[in-house]
């Protein structure tokens, strides 16, 4: 099965949590989940729950990443520091940093400031 699921809130993670194993043999083997999700900051977008209420049964790490205050319903934002941190509690630090960019998505667009 598959390893990691990375995407935003709605990105089909109940669809393709069916390639997730739950029967990993160690927490080490344990799927790593990382979830985009509105925070108090993101004004234009409701809050909701995660989805960590609906899974927290099963043997994975759940991480999130809070949007961006510019982030909208058409236009989704992180930064990148926030990413590449919620990368290194998922599988150790990196070698390489990344500055406070932002990657914001529009579609298939992504754009980087």
């Amino acid at each position: 099965g598959a390893s990691a699921w990375i995407g935003p809130h709605g990105g089909a993670l109940g669809g393709n949590f069916a390639w997730l194993d739950p029967f990993v043999q160690t927490c080490e083997e344990r799927p790593q989940i990382l979830e985009f999700i509105p925070g108090r900051a993101t004004a234009q977008l409701p809050l909701y729950a995660s989805t960590f209420g609906n899974i927290r049964k099963w043997p994975l790490d759940y991480h999130t990443v809070l949007y961006t205050p510019n982030a909208t319903d058409e236009f989704a934002s992180i930064d990148l520091q926030q990413f590449n941190d919620a990368l290194d509690a998922m599988w150790g630090s990196s070698s390489s940093t990344l500055d406070n960019t932002v990657v914001t998505t529009t579609g298939s667009t992504i754009e980087v400031e």
